[in-house]
């Protein structure tokens, strides 16, 4: 018999979140080795759903695509905080971040039972836990920059960003994170 293909996967997690049998003299035979090769992937997450389509906390948590989108962002943290410390060049992010999220799109196509509500919130997870890093590390080398500014007497005494600065770059960074999560769920399908 020929490997299934993840329409057929996520046919099979429909019908299995539903109850529904394979009809048939060979269905109990299709349904068991489909079940064999797709492993805990299929139907997990129905667990995650509320009855409206709302995510639960529980249910995200329990799944292992999240884990997984946490470490890669951090590892895709670390390279952009890299690209940030030993480049002068500005649009040498971009490429870092895309193949953050190209490698964020091939995870989570790996679970093709998790549905679209649930891809969306693992997503926006792994592209914050990146972000994070990269803010904090911009912060920083920031700071030093600024602190030697004003000990060269460039910059006058005082300032720095004030708490509204930082909350509209953190809003700002979530919308933009929502919109490419959003994209990386769809194209993950």
């Amino acid at each position: 018999m020929e490997l299934p293909n993840a329409r057929s996967i996520r046919y099979l997690a429909r019908i299995r979140n539903l109850g529904i049998g394979i009809a048939g003299p060979s269905g109990p035979a299709l349904a068991a080795q489909l079940l064999a090769l797709c492993g805990d992937t299929v139907g997990r997450d129905s667990k995650s759903l509320l009855p409206g389509g709302i995510v639960t906390i529980a249910g995200l948590l329990s799944n292992p695509a999240l884990t997984r989108a946490l470490v890669l962002g951090l590892f895709g943290g670390a390279g952009l905080v890299l690209t940030t410390v030993y480049s002068r060049r500005g649009p040498l992010i971009y490429p870092v971040y895309a193949a953050f999220l190209a490698a964020l799109t091939m995870l989570l196509a790996r679970y093709p039972g998790v549905t679209y509500p649930v891809r969306f919130a693992i997503a926006l997870a792994g592209f914050l836990t990146a972000s994070a890093l990269l803010y904090v590390a911009v912060s920083v080398l920031a700071d030093r920059q600024r602190e030697r500014l004003r000990r060269e007497g460039r910059l006058p005494p005082g300032g720095g960003v004030r708490f509204f600065g930082h909350l509209w770059r953190v809003g700002f960074l979530v919308a933009v994170g929502a919109v490419v999560s959003a994209g990386v769920a769809f194209i993950a399908a």
